[in-house]
């Protein structure tokens, strides 16, 4: 009996030593797991008003975030610019102007993504890790893909 003793509090903290470094490896690495699956990453907008224009670089972004998000974000912050929009039912919103510069026939506004004409409304338009969005104010001339 008195072995069996000394053998269970030799090995009891052995066993409890393993299980606290097994406990931590595992927390640990569900943490960066967990912070890689909140962080969305950063992404840049630039608004060009012909001869200026407006860089808004390193913005975070979170997870689904949509272009719309972000440039709402971008109106309610200090550094931001004002973006107006019009929400069409069944079709989402369209930005129709930043700051004084409103859409007026033939000209409105239009955004890029990665030097691509954008392909969805800015509703449904989620920005990833690097991406950058460039606006432009055109009569139809489309500078996507000229860069």
């Amino acid at each position: 009996m008195l072995f069996l003793c000394a053998m269970i509090k030799s090995i009891l903290p052995v066993f409890f030593l393993g299980l606290l470094m097994f406990s931590s490896c595992s927390s640990s690495g569900s943490k960066e797991e967990s912070k890689e699956d909140v962080a969305g990453g950063y992404a840049t907008i630039v608004v060009n008003f012909g001869e200026e224009e407006l860089t808004f670089d390193s913005l975070s972004l979170d997870s689904d975030k949509s272009l719309y998000d972000v440039l709402v974000s971008l109106d309610a912050s200090e550094a931001g610019i004002n973006v107006s929009d019009t929400l069409y039912e069944g079709m989402g919103h369209l930005i129709v102007g930043f700051d004084t510069v409103r859409n007026e026939k033939p000209y409105y506004w239009i955004y890029c993504l990665n030097s691509k004409k954008a392909n969805k409304g800015v509703d449904i338009m989620e920005l990833k890790d690097g991406d950058v969005v460039n606006w432009y104010y055109t009569d139809g001339d489309t500078p996507c893909n000229k860069n």
